[in-house]
C-alpha cells in the first residue's frame, strides 16, 4: 500500500465491498462476549472486596492490589500472546486461554490467603490477554472495510456494557455468598467447548482473495518492525493516556461527589452507569458515521477535545443532575476514541499480524490503567482534586493536538535481491 492510499484509509474513508455485520451472526456474539471477559476479570472481584477482606483477614491497605494485579500480567503478555496467535492460530489460542480462564477464575472462591490469591489474579490476567488477543484477532480477519470498522466498535460497545452488567451480577450473586461471585468465570469453560463446534464450519473455507493479495505483499514485514513503528508506537502511546485518563475518572470523580457534594453510593454508581451508557451509544451509533465523513484520526482528535471539556467541568460543577449530564458527555466522547483508534492499528497491520498489532494495543490500554492511580495519586497528594481534572484535561488537548500530524505508513517490506 503506497503512502497516499494508506493516508486516504486514515483520514477518509476506508475500503469498499465490505462484508456485512449482523447481530445474528452466532460468531460475532461470541467473539463479543469473549473481548467482553477482559472486562469480568476485574468487575466480578471489584463489588465483593469488601466481604473478602472481612472473610479472609486480608490487609486493606494491600487487598486493592487483587483488583488491579491482572492488569499489568495482561498489559505484559497481551503483545507476546498476540505474536502466538498470528504464527500458529488464533483458535489454538483462545481455546486454552478461555479453560485457564475458568480453572484459575472459579477457584478465586476456594484460594484462603491473599499470596495465593494475587498469584490467581496475574494467571487471570494472563488468560485475558490471550482471549483479548485472539477474539479480536478473529473478529478483525473476519471482516473487511466498514464492516471491520462496525465490528470494532461492536466490540467496544460489548466492554462497555459489560462495565455494567458484570458488576450487578456480581453484587446479586454476592448478596447471598460472595463465593458465588466466582462462579461467573465458570462461563468461559462453556465458551470453550462451543468454539470448536462454532468455528468448524469456517475451517477450509478459501481466504478471502484481498486478505490473500495483502499478506502476499507485506508477508515480508517483521512484526517487530511494525510495532516498532513511528505510527503503531503513536497509537500505543495515544491508548496508554487515553485509558488512563478515564480510568482516573472512574476513580477520582465518585471521590470528588463524595468529598465535595456528600453523594451516596447510588448517586456515584447512577453517575458512572450513565458515563458508561454514553460510551456504549456513541461507539454502537454514531461511531461508523463519524468515521466515514471525518476519518479515525480526526474523529479521535475531536472527541479528545470534548473530553478535556467535560473534564475541566467536572471540578466546578455542584449539581447532581449538572453532573449526570457532563457524564453522560463525556460518555459519549469517550465512546468514540478508542474503538477509533483501534481502527487505525488495523488499518496499520497486514492480515496475518492483525492479532500482533491489536494485542499490543490492548496490552497498552490495560497498562494506563495500571500506571493510572499511581501517577494520579501522585498529583493529588501533591495538588489536590481539582488538578487532577485539569491534568487529565491538559493531557487529552495535547493529546488531541498531536494526532493531527498524519501519520507515517506502514513499514515496507525489504525487496529481494
Amino acid at each position: 500500500m503506497d503512502e497516499e492510499r494508506f493516508l486516504k484509509t486514515i483520514f477518509f474513508t476506508t475500503v469498499t465491498k465490505p462484508l456485512s455485520v449482523s447481530w445474528r451472526d452466532p460468531i460475532l456474539f461470541f467473539l463479543l462476549l469473549a473481548g467482553s471477559l477482559t472486562v469480568m476479570a476485574g468487575a466480578v472481584i471489584a463489588p465483593i472486596l469488601p466481604e473478602l477482606i472481612v472473610e479472609l483477614n486480608l490487609s486493606q491497605g494491600w487487598a486493592g492490589s487483587l483488583v488491579s494485579a491482572h492488569y499489568l500480567t495482561l498489559a505484559i503478555f497481551s503483545p507476546i500472546l498476540g505474536l502466538w496467535a498470528d504464527r500458529y492460530g488464533q483458535l489454538r489460542l483462545l481455546i486454552p486461554c478461555l479453560i485457564v480462564y475458568a480453572v484459575v477464575g472459579v477457584s478465586g472462591a476456594f484460594l484462603p490467603d491473599y499470596r495465593t490469591l494475587l498469584v490467581a489474579r496475574g494467571l487471570l490476567g494472563i488468560a485475558s490477554g490471550g482471549i483479548a488477543a485472539s477474539s479480536l484477532g478473529l473478529l478483525t480477519r473476519r471482516y473487511e472495510g466498514e464492516a471491520r470498522n462496525q465490528a470494532i466498535a461492536y466490540a467496544a460497545t460489548a466492554i462497555t456494557l459489560a462495565n455494567i452488567v458484570y458488576p450487578l451480577m456480581a453484587v446479586g450473586l454476592g448478596h447471598f455468598n460472595w463465593r458465588l461471585a466466582f462462579g461467573l468465570y465458570g462461563v468461559s469453560a462453556v465458551m470453550a467447548m462451543v468454539a470448536p463446534l462454532l468455528f468448524s464450519a469456517e475451517r477450509g473455507m478459501p481466504a478471502n482473495p484481498s486478505t490473500a493479495q495483502s499478506t502476499s505483499a507485506t508477508g515480508n514485514i517483521r512484526p517487530i518492525e511494525l510495532l516498532s513503528s513511528p505510527a503503531s508506537l503513536r497509537i500505543f502511546s495515544s491508548l496508554i493516556i487515553v485509558s488512563a485518563v478515564v480510568y482516573g475518572t472512574i476513580i477520582y470523580l465518585p471521590l470528588y461527589l463524595k468529598t465535595t457534594l456528600g453523594s451516596d453510593l447510588v448517586w456515584n454508581g447512577l453517575i458512572l452507569a450513565i458515563q458508561a451508557v454514553g460510551a456504549a451509544f456513541s461507539s454502537g451509533v454514531l461511531l461508523n458515521a463519524l468515521q466515514r465523513r471525518l476519518g479515525s484520526l480526526r474523529v479521535t482528535a475531536l472527541s479528545l477535545g470534548m473530553m478535556a471539556l467535560f473534564l475541566m467541568l467536572f471540578p466546578n460543577l455542584r449539581s447532581l443532575p449538572a453532573l449526570m449530564l457532563v457524564s453522560g458527555l463525556f460518555g459519549i466522547s469517550f465512546g468514540l476514541i478508542t474503538p477509533s483508534l483501534y481502527n487505525v492499528l488495523a488499518h496499520l497491520a497486514p492480515a496475518h499480524l492483525q492479532s500482533s498489532i491489536l494485542a499490543t494495543g490492548i496490552g497498552a490500554g490495560f497498562l494506563g490503567q495500571f500506571l493510572s492511580p499511581l501517577v494520579l495519586g501522585s498529583v493529588l497528594s501533591a495538588a489536590g482534586l481539582k488538578c487532577v481534572f485539569y491534568g487529565c484535561a491538559g493531557v487529552a488537548i495535547a493529546l488531541s493536538l498531536s494526532l493531527l500530524i498524519p501519520l507515517k505508513s506502514r513499514p515496507t517490506p525489504p525487496l529481494k535481491t
